[in-house]
């Protein structure tokens, strides 16, 4: 039986981008020491994702991305420029294209869009 075609922002939407943002989420907390509501404000999503996230119940992909340099920097920049407040929408926007790219162009992550 063939599988349909799924192209990589399917993927990137379903897995990528909740495993980027516990990535994230993770570093504020942890880095910066802010509350899970501020979290949640500044990544534009709910305090009970980010609790989730918090505690690995979501973005179950963040292992293999950490393990991607690329992506663990982008993951490290956004975050400081997020705790630090000078990060504008379109910069917050242009970070999550980053990851994309970073997703796209990596051999070792091409795999997760066949679990999609």
């Amino acid at each position: 039986m063939q599988r349909g075609f799924h192209p990589p922002c399917e993927a990137m939407i379903r897995v990528v981008l909740p495993a980027f943002r516990s990535l994230v989420a993770k570093r504020l907390a942890a880095n910066y020491g802010l509350p899970q509501t501020e979290i949640a404000r500044l990544l534009g999503i709910t305090q009970p994702s980010i609790s989730f996230y918090l505690s690995s119940k979501r973005g179950k992909w963040m292992e293999v991305l950490e393990e991607n340099p690329r992506i663990r920097e982008l993951a490290d920049r956004f975050a400081m420029a997020l705790a630090q407040g000078n990060l504008s929408p379109e910069e917050g926007e242009a970070y999550l294209c980053q990851a994309c790219l970073a997703f796209r162009e990596s051999p070792e992550l091409r795999g997760i869009s066949a679990l999609t």
